[in-house]
């Protein structure tokens, strides 16, 4: 072998072994204790449980139900000072919530009028943490399924069955369902998805949901410890509210680190958005999508978007009307901006 081609080998070596070596950051599901994996594995089977079996009979459809656990356990993992106790009564609150919407969807004229929500599709359910020590229930248009949050402390299932029940024949009888308000054990209680109230066209009848004060606080000098941050959906809540829109010949996207705004906004242009009468469903002339943020256990969304050119070739969304909004109405400051993108801010909390 010559000197060259020896030179070259170690060279190639050295080069080999000075590569970084790959860190794997574990997921929250695998940093959870072996006895939380195995309490799911034992305790939670809700595809083979009766309470599931006998809203399928129902319903004709069994129920989806995928909880994040990782999640749900980093939320309540402090109000159970046990694992096993923490998914046994997690699966306990799905059990009397699927018992409570078999014996509503019972009566014929309920029964159909769930089917019809669903649109003939999975009934779906998601779980969610509450922000007290009572359950709260609700139905969301956007995820297509009920949201069920469970307590911040340690309750039966079975003993808010009655509960489950009531808000579940309260969503079927009001019309439209998405404009059904969060059901809580507290009457009256204020609803957590900001909207438009049907009233009149004017702008006072805007709201943007739930406010969060922002206290003065001096700037940390040292990084929070992971554990001490809230749950996204609350820390976002919080000024300030960043906001990015981007605009191309057939797409306009909305960014925002506030999830009431992209839904006051995709609220408000649906509720005026003309339709294709060409077609007998008359479907809108632009697509608008919110998209849940995957950082978030409850309904928090942090994408809006408005697609134009599938009904109408000619049909496109302009984000003029976003700005207008933005700016004009809901009062974001213009922090920069390009040929086809705005970049806003908004450094003082909505009013509740």
């Amino acid at each position: 072998m010559s000197l060259t081609n020896w030179l070259d080998i170690e060279v190639a070596d050295v080069n080999a072994k000075s590569q970084p070596i790959p860190f794997h950051r574990p997921h929250p599901m695998e940093k959870q204790s072996l006895k939380v994996r195995i309490a799911v594995r034992d305790l939670w089977e809700p595809t083979t449980s009766p309470s599931f079996a006998r809203l399928k009979d129902v319903l004709g459809t069994a129920p989806t139900v995928n909880p994040e656990w990782g999640m749900l356990h980093t939320a309540l993992g402090g109000v159970y000072n046990d694992d096993t106790l923490f998914v046994r009564q997690t699966a306990s609150f799905v059990a009397a919530w699927a018992e409570a919407a078999s014996s509503v969807c019972k009566d014929e004229e309920l029964g159909d009028k769930m089917v019809d929500m669903i649109g003939g599709t999975t009934l779906r359910l998601f779980i969610d943490v509450s922000a007290d020590n009572k359950p709260a229930h609700e139905w969301s248009k956007q995820r297509g399924g009920f949201v069920l949050s469970i307590p911040r402390a340690v309750r039966q299932g079975d003993d808010c069955r009655a509960f489950f029940g009531d808000a579940i024949r309260k969503t079927l009888e009001v019309s439209p369902p998405a404009a059904v308000p969060p059901t809580t054990l507290e009457p009256g209680a204020a609803p957590a998805a900001p909207g438009l109230r049907e009233s009149n066209d004017d702008w006072e009848t805007v709201h943007v949901g739930p406010a969060s004060a922002r206290p003065t606080v001096p700037k940390p000098e040292y990084l929070p410890l992971v554990g001490s941050l809230p749950r996204p959906d609350d820390l976002l809540l919080r000024p300030p509210y960043n906001l990015r829109v981007q605009a191309s010949r057939s797409l306009v996207v909305v960014e925002s680190s506030h999830s009431p705004t992209l839904q006051l906004l995709h609220d408000y242009l649906t509720q005026w958005c003309r339709v294709n009468h060409h077609r007998t469903d008359e479907p809108p002339l632009i697509d608008i999508t919110l998209h849940l943020s995957p950082f978030a256990l409850g309904q928090t969304f942090d994408r809006l978007e408005l697609e134009g050119g599938k009904q109408l070739r000619d049909v496109l969304p302009t984000a003029s009307i976003v700005l207008n909004i933005v700016e004009g109405v809901l009062g974001y400051d213009r922090v920069d901006s390009t040929a086809s993108s705005w970049l806003y801010c908004r450094t003082e909390p909505f009013r509740a």
